[in-house]
């Protein structure tokens, strides 16, 4: 019995290493062909990052089903490892913001010292500031959805006490026979 368990484990180690070799394998060919593509902007993706964000701040401004299910969607993302995940992430961002912040200065202080901009200096500052507001506004309007969970949970916390407490002090009418 013992060679057939053996067996069964190193089929089954072959298979889990076979498979992560042949998504690695795949994953370095698409990798190999898309740099030979243009390189993707990030523009496309922040605005589709912002209108989102947008649409969760409507949402959760207005009573609906919808806003019961972002805010449970919240409550979930905001324990255990998710919390982590989105302030690793808010932090890479904000990094990426910095350091386009930083693009832009170099670039406006090397046409400072040159006098004058070539055409690809103002496409590229060009583009590096609309990238750094689009990483900006995402950021405040991610601030913007924490802090409204925040305060419609603790509004949905005091309306529920304050309705405990209505019903357990309500006004008993005095019967006086």
């Amino acid at each position: 019995m013992a060679p057939l368990v053996k067996r069964r484990k190193k089929c089954k180690e072959t298979l889990h290493s076979s498979l992560f070799n042949f998504i690695i394998h795949y994953t370095f060919i698409y990798l190999k062909s898309t740099k030979k593509k243009k390189k993707e902007k990030m523009t496309p993706l922040l605005f589709m990052v912002l209108a989102m964000e947008m649409g969760v701040i409507i949402i959760m401004l207005f009573h609906s089903p919808l806003r019961n299910l972002i805010m449970m969607g919240l409550d979930r993302l905001k324990q255990g490892r998710g919390l982590v995940t989105s302030r690793t992430v808010a932090v890479t961002f904000f990094i990426v913001f910095v350091f386009n912040l930083y693009g832009i200065f170099k670039t406006q202080k090397r046409a400072m010292e040159v006098g004058t901009t070539n055409p690809t200096d103002q496409v590229l500052l060009a583009n590096r500031i609309l990238e750094a507001s689009l990483m900006g506004f995402c950021l405040f309007l991610g601030l913007m959805i924490d802090r409204l969970h925040y305060y419609v949970k603790e509004l949905w916390l005091l309306r529920k006490s304050l309705k405990a407490t209505r019903d357990s002090n309500a006004i008993q009418p005095v019967n006086r026979n």
